[in-house]
């Protein structure tokens, strides 16, 4: 659904999606790493103030953390950077 412009990720965001993604960067789960990458370089690229939350409550280590696994698909890599480029562009 969020692929399908920004007015999706408002909605989105509009229904109060923000707090259960926001909880799930907290899950080990590994099936949900590329779901959860992809929903966060979607959140971002429309919302920038949703990077505030993500650094206080310390989503952007979920990041870092799959920019330095070895087993993660070069793309999820890349939208990780993605992610951490707007979490930190203009931070204050």
């Amino acid at each position: 659904f969020l692929d399908m412009g920004s007015w999706a990720v408002n909605q989105a965001l509009s229904v109060g999606i923000f707090p259960y993604v926001l909880k799930l960067l907290s899950s080990p789960a590994a099936e949900l790493k590329e779901a959860l990458v992809f929903i966060w370089a979607k959140i971002l690229t429309v919302d920038h103030s949703c990077q505030t939350d993500l650094v206080r409550d310390k989503g952007h280590i979920y990041f870092l953390n799959i920019l330095s696994a070895d087993d993660v698909p070069e793309h999820q890599q890349a939208l990780s950077l993605a992610v951490l480029s707007v979490i930190v562009y203009d931070y204050a």
